[in-house]
């Protein structure tokens, strides 16, 4: 797949996760997640008068320029579970804007998906899924130590995308936002992360 000037995003930060049912449980401690829109779509923003930014964006040395890994908890077994990104993916227009916080990567079930904290001009609405995943490897089998999902290929969510428009007022934007049928999607992201062992659960004390 090739894409045109990609607009790169690298996500991080701090928090814990419920952990999944089946196989032994393991933990993301740093890392980070990069993420990519197709040039179709940063042009129909740019023409649109929308710009797309970030809130908390840094670049720590580390190898994960961006916002930082929050968390979370995986099945070495098969790479289920989920991992949760701090900072914010921002769309403005004018006095206008619309931002995507705490991400979370969940890759659960037959369609992993990314979702976001939705805000309306700083006002807190719902939480939505934003990306559903339609082609690429998630985890797989966990070796512990550091692991890439390599790219993670997604559409927009058809329900965000109604959202979207109606807040800038935009509806010919759902053209650029539909799946490419070239490419079968309209960006990418990849998560990378340390992975270590889960911490024992602490020992019960003994009932009377």
């Amino acid at each position: 797949m090739r894409f045109k000037t990609l607009v790169i995003l690298c996500l991080f930060s701090i928090a814990s996760v419920a952990a999944m049912a089946q196989g032994s449980t393991a933990v993301a401690t740093e890392g980070g997640m990069y993420f990519a829109l197709n040039g179709s779509i940063s042009n129909a923003l740019t023409a649109n008068g929308i710009s797309l930014g970030t809130t908390g964006y840094n670049n720590t040395g580390t190898g994960y320029p961006g916002f930082p890994l929050v968390g979370g908890s995986l099945d070495v077994d098969n790479g289920n579970g989920i991992t949760q990104f701090d900072g914010s993916i921002d769309f403005q227009s004018g006095n206008q804007i619309l931002q995507l916080k705490d991400l979370s990567y969940v890759n659960v079930g037959t369609t992993p998906f990314l979702s976001a904290a939705i805000y309306e001009n700083g006002l807190f609405l719902y939480r939505q899924i934003i990306f559903l995943v339609i082609s690429g490897n998630g985890f797989g089998p966990l070796p512990l130590g550091p692991i890439h999902t390599n790219n993670v290929y997604f559409s927009f969510n058809p329900m965000f995308v109604s959202a979207f428009q109606t807040f800038f007022q935009a509806p010919q934007l759902a053209i650029a936002f539909a799946p490419n049928p070239n490419y079968g999607a309209t960006g990418f992201f990849g998560v990378q992360a340390e992975i270590q062992n889960a911490p024992a659960l602490p020992t019960q004390p003994a009932g009377n």
